[in-house]
């Protein structure tokens, strides 16, 4: 029944919601080009997809995945593993081909003062990982540090660097799109 209730208050709050398209396979099986995804502007946690202006080309939105946030260590190891905070995120591999591999990631986070498990899938690549950097790097209070569900194609924090929290357009809440053996046709990020 509460589950209904944040869909009924989500939709009459359409309005003042931002909705968009996704229009890259960045996101790997998460998002798909020509899903719809609302966008609210909220303050990211670990976990979260947020949308934000590419650091790269101003003419461009992004989508990617915060993995680090305040104060919190990043480090990405030679076998494509995140650590955060000197722990390695629990990864286990769902299905492999010769072209990828897809990965569940699993993070534990205080939300709220309850501690929350969240899961999420990346794509990455069998023959091993290539990363530009793989020294750890200590985020500020007002920075986060995002990755690219599929890892090995798509840039992200590896390159530029953590973003400001005020660079941050928004919180992916809902997605609506095509189903697949990975997901429904329709899921709220909590």
């Amino acid at each position: 029944m509460m589950f209904m209730w944040r869909y009924l208050i989500l939709l009459l709050l359409i309005p003042l919601i931002f909705a968009k398209r996704v229009e890259s396979s960045a996101m790997g099986d998460t998002l798909k080009p020509g899903d719809l995804i609302w966008i609210l502007p909220l303050t990211p946690k670990a976990g979260d997809l947020v949308v934000f202006t590419d650091p790269l080309n101003h003419n461009r939105t992004l989508i990617r995945r915060v993995i680090a946030t305040e104060k919190e260590s990043f480090l990405y190891d030679k076998n494509g593993t995140p650590i955060i905070n000197g722990k390695a995120l629990k990864q286990s591999e769902l299905s492999t081909t010769k072209e990828r591999v897809i990965v569940q990631e699993s993070l534990w986070i205080n939300f709220n003062s309850e501690p929350q498990q969240i899961n999420w899938r990346t794509i990455r690549n069998p023959k091993g990982y290539q990363s530009s950097k793989n020294k750890e790097i200590q985020l500020s209070a007002d920075e986060i540090f995002l990755l690219a569900d599929d890892r090995d194609q798509q840039l992200d924090s590896r390159w530029w660097g953590p973003l400001k929290r005020s660079e941050i357009n928004g919180v992916v809440k809902i997605r609506f799109g095509k189903a697949s053996l990975w997901r429904s046709w329709l899921e709220y990020y909590d």
